[in-house]
């Protein structure tokens, strides 16, 4: 299985889909890179199409 799929097998509700399903959804994962301060959701433009998780970040200070 991929580092995509174990990244989402640790968490909810990921961690309950069959490894099949994980490689599926792993196949169809867009990553996407985010300078700092970079917004990825904008207030007020509506839900999101996609959903969005943040695997790594740094604390802004």
């Amino acid at each position: 299985m991929g580092d995509i799929a174990e990244f989402h097998r640790a968490y909810l509700p990921f961690d309950e889909l069959e490894s099949a399903e994980l490689v599926t959804l792993a196949a169809v994962a867009e990553p996407e890179t985010h300078g700092a301060g970079a917004a990825i959701l904008a207030q007020g433009a509506g839900p999101p199409e996609h959903v969005r998780m943040i695997r790594t970040a740094r604390r802004l200070r």
